[in-house]
């Protein structure tokens, strides 16, 4: 059946070859679901042990939760993986409503939990994710056990117009030169995206019509003040969307029970050029989270 978010049959057909193929390559078990929401089907990656407990992981934009092949084999060793693809955005999920609105995102993944009958969890993602994660603890807190933000976009200052500047040439000029250059932006000097990200980045530009609604803004001083969830922020140091060390300060003076990390020589897609280190400092914050005194 034709997704119409896709431009034509035989792009369907090629985004599906490259999805399949980095799903061969996925190091653990997964699976793959469809959540009714009201925004549109929703298609879950899904990895880890059924009576784990649950965590939310989100892709950035362009992503598609492929985009976790380096992280999950670690983060599916504790916890059940649930990674939504944000509908609108390149992967599976359908959309019948746009969301316009921060009320509509929150609303979302909402609808996504209850449709996996998941009451609350730990909530994280990385770019757009990590808006959309962020958005969701601060409209329904009660849902949200503690929260992983890597590399957020928007969140606490405007995205920058740099990041502008190396999207549009992807869109208008959709050529794997063009993408490699956007990428290479994107990373820190020397780092590579993984395999996986590139090729459905590829596939999803040539071939995907994007139909996001929201997009990243800075949340209010006073709401990010009121956070109390545990929070894990990671930013690399070369961060090229906005000043990294200067968002790392900023999130230190809004958030109360922040843990934030500048992550040497990595730049915007963090989990994938630093899959090591992203993985062992989530991890140890999950691992802290489950100690009876951090649980109190």
């Amino acid at each position: 059946m034709m997704n119409p978010s896709f431009k034509t049959q035989a792009g369907q057909s090629a985004f599906t070859t490259v999805y399949d193929r980095a799903l061969e390559r996925w190091p653990v078990p997964v699976e793959r679901l469809f959540v009714p929401t009201r925004f549109g089907r929703t298609h879950v990656l899904v990895s880890g042990p059924p009576e784990a407990p649950p965590f939310f992981l989100l892709h950035g934009m362009t992503g598609s939760s492929t985009m976790w092949a380096p992280n999950i084999a670690a983060l599916a060793r504790t916890h059940r993986v649930y990674m939504p693809e944000v509908p609108g955005d390149f992967g599976w999920s359908e959309v019948e409503q746009p969301m316009k609105s921060r009320v509509d995102c929150a609303a979302w993944l909402g609808e996504v939990m209850d449709g996996l009958k998941v009451e609350s969890s730990v909530v994280g993602g990385q770019s757009l994710g990590g808006w959309l994660s962020l958005n969701f603890a601060l409209k329904v807190p009660a849902r949200v056990k503690a929260l992983v933000l890597i590399a957020p976009a928007g969140c606490f200052a405007e995205v920058g117009i740099q990041f502008i500047l190396h999207a549009i040439p992807c869109m208008l000029f959709p050529y794997r030169p063009v993408f490699e250059w956007s990428e290479r932006w994107m990373c820190a000097p020397g780092n590579t995206a993984p395999r996986e990200s590139s090729e459905l980045f590829a596939a999803g530009m040539r071939h995907f019509r994007s139909r996001l609604g929201a997009r990243p803004g800075p949340f209010p001083e006073e709401e990010l003040r009121g956070l109390l969830v545990p929070t894990l922020l990671l930013v690399g140091d070369k961060e090229v969307i906005t000043n990294g060390p200067a968002l790392v300060e900023r999130a230190r003076q809004l958030i109360p029970h922040l843990q934030a990390e500048l992550v040497p020589h990595a730049g915007h897609l963090l989990s994938g050029e630093k899959p090591e280190h992203v993985n062992a400092r989530v991890v140890r914050f999950l691992e802290d989270l489950a100690r009876p005194s951090q649980a109190a």
